[in-house]
């Protein structure tokens, strides 16, 4: 039970800091976009590297996702009296076991690019060029 809570603890804090580099991807790709912009960088290339950004962060978050599932897992754990306890330390192993296929690999990553947490603000940094090109 001890392993558990430890793992816990470790995975919790790996997610939190997971959290915060997400908000430096997005802070990343806002001080990139205004550089475009004052340098009046093509429109086609500023939606590019804007997309780059959104899909890594989707990367990421799909690898947050993981960690939240394990997290999951520890929790029911924790919280039951049961004496069927999940075997400690075993993200990866699990991970393995349930891998998806290439094709959920790239759904997962799609489903969270799509999130709103995700999302944001990437539409609005997609539209801040061509709004400005086209004043």
């Amino acid at each position: 039970m001890e392993d558990l809570k430890k793992e816990w603890e470790i995975l919790h804090g790996d997610n939190e800091k997971y959290e915060r580099y997400s908000l430096l991807i997005k802070l990343a790709c806002i001080l990139v976009t205004l550089s475009l912009i004052i340098f009046s960088a093509n429109i086609i290339l500023s939606l590019f590297i804007i997309a780059i950004f959104w899909g890594q962060e989707a990367i990421w978050k799909t690898f947050q996702e993981r960690l939240c599932e394990r997290i999951l897992v520890l929790e029911k754990a924790l919280g039951s009296d049961s004496q069927s306890l999940p075997q400690s330390f075993q993200f990866y192993s699990e991970w393995i076991k349930n891998k998806p296929s290439t094709s959920g690999v790239i759904k997962a990553y799609a489903k969270n690019a799509l999130k709103p947490t995700v999302i944001y603000p990437y539409i609005i940094l997609m539209l801040l060029p061509l709004i400005i090109a086209s004043i």
